[in-house]
């Protein structure tokens, strides 16, 4: 009986394991290796989110581009931000995964909104349909354009070299101050105020697909 307890324990460990949250700093203003377009656009304030695998900084438009019209919804949690917006830029200090799996070298890479496909194909990626992607800085066209989908997926392939590179959202409740929490599936997640919205940014952590 003991025997059979111990065996059912190091099956569950896995599923029961918890990453610590992401300890949260200032990052200071934005360095001036991001394109000055992009400085003038964002937060003269950064975030800094640290895992022991993972330091991310986080650099919010100062205001974020929210939808006229009803939002998107079917699953999308953030769908009064509008898809293909610039919503702020990174920074990854060294080399991480996306919520793919899929690698991304370190550097800044500037975030726009996009909403995952309802399609067979990118089911069971994320319990939820909201992600930022990712474009290298140097290749994002600025603050003022809002991307087409084709034009924005093209881009952020660059971030990876293949898939498009991203940066997963998920829900997480309304914080004053950016925060470090675990999101429902126990990934280290950056809870942000964003306008009237907070994001939950996951720092480390990939999707079932």
């Amino acid at each position: 009986m003991i025997r059979t307890l111990a065996l059912l324990f190091l099956l569950l460990a896995p599923a029961l394991a918890q990453a610590a949250p992401p300890r949260v700093e200032v990052a200071g203003p934005p360095p001036e290796a991001l394109p000055a377009a992009l400085r003038s656009a964002v937060a003269a304030d950064g975030v800094r989110a640290v895992t022991e695998k993972t330091t991310m900084e986080v650099w919010l438009c100062r205001e974020p581009a929210l939808k006229t019209g009803a939002p998107e919804s079917l699953g999308a949690s953030f769908g009064s931000l509008t898809p293909g917006a610039l919503a702020g830029a990174v920074r990854f200090s060294a080399a991480w995964t996306d919520h793919h799996g899929r690698p991304v070298a370190a550097g800044f890479y500037t975030l726009r909104y996009a909403v995952q496909p309802a399609d067979g194909y990118h089911m069971g990626v994320s319990a939820y349909r909201d992600f930022f992607l990712l474009i290298p800085a140097a290749a994002d066209p600025g603050p003022g354009t809002v991307l087409p989908a084709e034009d924005l997926t093209r881009l952020a392939r660059k971030s990876t070299g293949s898939h498009p590179g991203v940066l997963a959202l998920f829900p997480t409740p309304a914080v004053q101050k950016p925060t470090g929490v675990d999101n429902e599936t126990g990934q280290p997640t950056l809870a942000i105020p964003y306008g009237p919205l907070t994001l939950g940014l996951v720092v480390e952590g990939r999707g079932e697909g």
